[in-house]
């Protein structure tokens, strides 16, 4: 094993032997092994377990803390030296070598059917990638991988690939305007070809703009930003599974920030949110409890899992609020599942 085959498993599988940022900081410290490298602030966390560092943050009289991402910082080992990644994962790939080649890792990653996409560099020196299924985020500076962070959100990708946001003054329009006008709106503003899922990306981020910065406006904004995705659902942008995903990171955000009172009528209920997510997922239980394995063989198998653990996570995060009981267990015998999926 090396540090190629460690950073395949990183981008191709969005987490650190088993632990992404889904985790809770119990989970990673079972892992990776407990650490007392922590840095808290008022509503943010972050660990550093050596090479890899986990970061959470907390709502405003929320005990618990949700996970925002991972950093694995390659270019430790050759500043600190191999035993910067002792414990687990030196115990699964062995002692790692000090640097990676960033195209020794794009033509591995080719090699079974997992594509990167090169993304404008805001990092002077750097270039930059990103891994779609996953959301592993890759910069490397001459040619050699220095870090890779996961997992970097659609929308995050799509503000970086433009600089031209939809006119908040259109998004005030579109608040007040009927679900016909906004449909003649969507028509002659969303391009034809090659660029729609971006489009809407970034007009669901200027709607989440509206949503936090105006609390006046938060109740028409939040109306706007269900029907935006489920518009955008409806012209073939993005799948079921992608769809009921960002309705679940949405309620789960509002809840995050405090807003779900004031919201309450407006969003999706838990029950609702939670079947969407399971009515998508791409496999069976059965399926899912085999563990997935990275091969060029198994691609569509590969994304499938990934898919899955996306939606489980999603879902996971309402569990709680459930009302139906057989909802809950169907949803607790999945998320049992998560350690298989990749």
């Amino acid at each position: 094993m090396s540090t190629l085959e460690f950073a395949i498993d990183v981008v191709a599988r969005g987490s650190v032997l088993g632990a992404d940022h889904t985790s809770s900081p119990e989970e990673v410290d079972k892992i990776l092994g407990a650490t007392p490298a922590e840095n808290r602030s008022e509503g943010q966390m972050w660990r550093d377990h050596g090479l890899v560092e986990f970061f959470w943050e907390r709502g405003a009289d929320r005990p618990e803390w949700r996970g925002t991402h991972f950093t694995v910082q390659l270019h430790r080992l050759s500043s600190a030296g191999a035993d910067v990644a002792a414990g687990p994962i030196r115990e699964r790939y062995g002692p790692l070598q000090v640097s990676l080649r960033f195209e020794d890792l794009r033509d591995a990653l080719a090699d079974l059917g997992v594509d990167l996409v090169e993304l404008p560099s805001t990092n002077a020196g750097y270039q930059e990638y990103w891994q779609p299924d996953t959301g592993a985020h890759i910069l490397a500076a001459d040619g050699e991988i220095d870090r890779i962070i996961a997992p970097l959100p659609a929308e995050a990708v799509a503000r970086k690939a433009t600089d031209a946001p939809v006119d908040q003054q259109r998004i005030r329009h579109l608040l007040q305007a009927s679900d016909e006008r906004r449909s003649a709106w969507i028509n002659r503003h969303r391009p034809d070809v090659g660029d729609e899922a971006n489009w809407w990306l970034r007009l669901f981020l200027q709607i989440e703009q509206t949503i936090h910065r105006n609390a006046d406006q938060r109740v028409l904004a939040t109306r706007l930003y269900l029907w935006a995705v489920d518009r955008s659902h409806q012209d073939g942008a993005f799948s079921a599974g992608e769809t009921a995903v960002r309705i679940a990171a949405f309620s789960s955000s509002l809840g995050f920030h405090g807003y779900t009172a004031e919201l309450a009528e407006e969003l999706p209920t838990a029950d609702q949110i939670v079947r969407d997510c399971l009515s998508a997922l791409p496999l069976t239980l059965d399926q899912a409890r085999v563990p997935c394995v990275l091969s060029p063989d198994n691609l569509p198998a590969m994304r499938a899992s990934r898919q899955a653990k996306n939606l489980i996570s999603a879902a996971a995060h309402h569990l709680a609020d459930l009302h139906d009981p057989a909802l809950a267990e169907q949803l607790r015998t999945w998320i049992a599942t998560k350690p298989n999926l990749a």
